[in-house]
């Protein structure tokens, strides 16, 4: 699974260190996603869509209170929270789903 992989590269365990990778540019995982995606049955890919995404939740509410608000260093020297991080990811999740549905009623 594309995604799951690449959840591991980019999101270490925050819990067992303070220094995490440099931001995550979206531009070039979407880039890598697209040729993943085209190998894959729409039905497969709404398949692992759910398991990434339901692993994903798992693990952000198996992260304690604490280390969602703690302040983490991430490979740039700059300061961030997961709550945070959460929060500004929310806007391009979204948008990600509203390009899916616009797919999908387009096929």
């Amino acid at each position: 699974m594309y995604y799951i992989q690449t959840l591991e590269i980019y999101c270490p365990k925050i819990d067992e260190r303070d220094n995490v990778g440099t931001h995550l540019d979206y531009d070039s995982f979407n880039a890598g996603a697209a040729p993943y995606a085209q190998q894959l049955t729409q039905q497969q890919l709404i398949d692992e869509t759910i398991t990434c995404r339901t692993e994903i939740i798992q693990r952000i509410e198996a992260l304690s209170g604490q280390n969602i608000a703690k302040e983490h260093v991430d490979g740039d020297g700059s300061l961030f929270t997961i709550a945070g991080y959460l929060e500004g990811f929310v806007p391009y999740d979204e948008q990600q789903r509203r390009e899916i549905k616009s797919f999908l009623n387009k096929h």
